[in-house]
């Protein structure tokens, strides 16, 4: 996908550290300009979010990431999301959704 000169490029490492570590070699030797990971392990992933930044180029976690001090020096930002939060309120919206519509109590 490319959008004003620039281009996104999509893995999934389906919880495979090895496959992660293989992604983000691959773009350390594209010289992507920005890594947005979702880490498969906070320490198994750590040598590969390393090996970004000794090149220079900056992570940003999501959802999950890496320890504190690791997260600290080796990361730019993390993101995450209140999964319990999320649930709980696409549950009160579903039920909503099905009292109001399907007849449910």
């Amino acid at each position: 996908m490319e959008k004003d000169g620039g281009e996104l490029i999509v893995t999934n490492a389906n919880n495979d550290v090895t496959k992660e570590a293989s992604a983000v070699q691959t773009y350390v030797e594209r010289k992507v300009d920005l890594i947005l990971l979702a880490t498969q392990s906070a320490e198994s992933s750590l040598a590969a979010v390393q090996q970004a930044y000794d090149a220079g180029i900056p992570v940003i976690c999501y959802n999950n990431g890496l320890e504190e001090e690791s997260a600290k020096k080796y990361t730019k930002t993390y993101i995450e999301s209140d999964n319990t939060a999320l649930g709980t309120d696409v549950g009160k919206y579903a039920a909503s959704y099905m009292k109001e519509n399907m007849g449910g109590q």
